[in-house]
């Protein structure tokens, strides 16, 4: 038997992660690999004083690539439906977490927009929702949610 709780429909989406670890530790070895043919030339033309420089620069951009893809890993959004409201619930990159409740008897699933987003209208409310998602997947998500909130009404 089912509880007034549990969901009926959900969701959690992540931003697309653009490359895995071990992507990374290719990017890392390459531009080290880069950095270090530019120094030797640099030191055969006798420009020894910009190694300091390259080094730092490379590592900065090694750090700063982590860095976002440390903090974007924490990035969520957790869509559910149980029999008495639709939640939303978001994490942001800093770890911080809001939630929304709307009211899913009104509730009404919209696919709209340039680049086209998923809204959720409720009362007056409108709460666009996937917006880390391709476009393909939102369209899903679009259909997902749509179906969800019919079989709820049903």
């Amino acid at each position: 038997m089912r509880g007034v709780n549990d969901p009926l429909f959900r969701a959690e989406l992540r931003p697309n992660s653009s490359a895995s670890p071990r992507a990374f530790l290719i990017l890392a070895w390459l531009l080290g690999g880069l950095a270090g043919a530019t120094a030797t030339v640099f030191v055969l033309l006798g420009a020894w004083p910009v190694l300091p420089f390259m080094g730092l620069e490379a590592g900065a951009a090694l750090l700063l690539l982590r860095w976002h893809r440390i903090s974007t890993a924490r990035e969520a959004e957790l869509l559910e439906l149980t029999e008495r409201e639709f939640r939303i619930t978001r994490t942001d990159r800093h770890g911080r977490v809001r939630g929304i409740a709307l009211e899913p008897y009104w509730l009404r699933a919209e696919y709209s927009g340039q680049p086209p987003r998923v809204w959720l209208t409720s009362h007056g409310r409108r709460v666009s929702v996937g917006n880390a998602l391709a476009e393909d997947e939102r369209r899903d998500l679009h259909a997902a949610l749509t179906d969800a909130l019919a079989r709820w009404r049903a």
